[in-house]
């Protein structure tokens, strides 16, 4: 019969009970149905890789559809004919039934208000509460928005996000207390190095790019301010150089392809349409440079990638970027199109200054790491278990009594 006590004063007994226990960690992956993976998708694809190679986690993955994406993880589908019913009541049902310890949702919105264990929220940005940045066609999708994060803040233990600018516009916008809040960077997967492939020649030709080009990956939504970067491009008259903007093409992108045809740099403007993980690299490390001049952004995890290729970086000094960028490279003010137009002169006439902030580049990617991230992850997965047994229903009914303030 086992003698230990139930209450262990040795030493022995003590170092056993802080030595951590398996987890089992549930994570929403309903964004893997879409087969474009942009941040938030890429964010969760890489978290549950690498929180899954850790010792003392087990991930169970949880959908309402199929994944377009795999996931080499256990998964879990629940189901109900209305949305509110399956975050709200099935949802909480399966993570029941599959003994999860903790819950995380890595985009924003989606945790139930009530559920069987802690919960934590990655929140990225607070771009969604910033009438100046969403499109004012949105309006039945920004008011579901609004309550599904109001149920969602309301529910959460702790609140990952990935950048302190977004922490900082995030209490701004929706009040979220800083005890609330971590923040956990993410980082470039192992496949962005500098090192070229074999491949990658063939990438650009499938995607019908040849010779120098500045880059841009992203969306064409109004946050990332592409038409400052497509104005700056015709103004800095880069003989030989073309501008390639890989990103899903959408009604924002033909208007952008529009403003290049007014500007009379049409023929010099490429858009290969969405880029998958695959090809990225190769797109990245071949070009001159890259510039990211979104004025909004919780990470930037474009940046971060173009770094670890080698790539020099021009970015907007705006929200995250000269947190994630620093030494890098080089910032311009947001929207500034002569100052943009400047930068890129300068650094694609000069050999010696791509090298220089080539380097640049690369020691800082050196900084990210996917590992990191899923240790600080984990620490903040096992710190929502105390924060959620005191007071577990009012406390997340006042939080979201407080949250009708910004949701209606």
């Amino acid at each position: 019969m086992d003698s230990t006590p139930r209450n262990p004063t040795g030493s022995m007994a003590n170092a056993a009970d802080q030595a951590p226990r398996t987890l089992v960690v549930g994570i929403d992956v309903r964004c893997l149905t879409d087969p474009y993976l942009r941040g938030f998708s890429r964010y969760t694809v890489r978290l549950i890789e690498t929180l899954s190679r850790r010792p003392d986690v087990n991930v169970i993955a949880f959908t309402d559809a199929d994944l377009v994406h795999e996931v080499r993880v256990p998964v879990v589908r629940f189901a109900a004919r209305r949305e509110i019913i399956r975050e709200q009541v099935a949802l909480p049902r399966v993570i029941r039934e599959h003994g999860v310890d903790f819950f995380l949702c890595p985009t924003n919105r989606g945790l139930p208000l009530v559920a069987p264990c802690p919960t934590v929220l990655t929140l990225h940005d607070a771009v969604e509460w910033d009438a100046a940045l969403v499109d004012p066609r949105r309006g039945r999708s920004r008011l579901r928005f609004a309550y599904a994060s109001a149920f969602s803040l309301a529910g959460a233990s702790l609140i990952i996000t990935v950048s302190r600018a977004s922490a900082d516009a995030i209490r701004a916008a929706v009040g979220v207390s800083e005890d609330r809040l971590r923040v956990v960077h993410e980082a470039a997967d192992a496949r962005f190095t500098p090192t070229a492939d074999v491949r990658d020649a063939s990438i650009l030709q499938r995607l019908g790019i040849s010779g120098d080009y500045v880059l841009y990956v992203g969306g064409f939504d109004k946050k990332k301010d592409v038409p400052t970067l497509v104005r700056a491009f015709a103004e800095a008259a880069a003989d030989g150089v073309s501008l390639v903007l890989a990103g899903r093409i959408t009604d924002e992108a033909a208007s952008i392809l529009q403003l290049a045809d007014d500007l009379g740099i049409g023929e010099h403007v490429h858009m290969p349409g969405y880029v998958g993980d695959l090809d990225l690299p190769a797109l990245y490390r071949s070009a001159r440079c890259f510039v990211f001049p979104a004025i909004a952004e919780g990470f930037g995890l474009p940046v971060v990638e173009a770094m670890a290729c080698g790539v020099p970086i021009l970015a907007a000094d705006a929200a995250s970027l000269p947190e994630i960028l620093a030494e890098g490279g080089r910032l311009f003010a947001a929207a500034d199109v002569a100052g943009l137009a400047v930068l890129l002169r300068d650094l694609l006439s000069s050999d010696h200054a791509r090298q220089q902030w080539s380097i640049a580049a690369r020691s800082r990617a050196a900084g990210f790491s996917w590992d990191a991230t899923a240790a600080q992850t984990e620490a903040v997965l096992r710190e929502a278990a105390a924060t959620t047994r005191r007071n577990v229903v009012m406390s997340r009914l006042r939080r979201l009594l407080q949250a009708r303030n910004w949701a209606s």
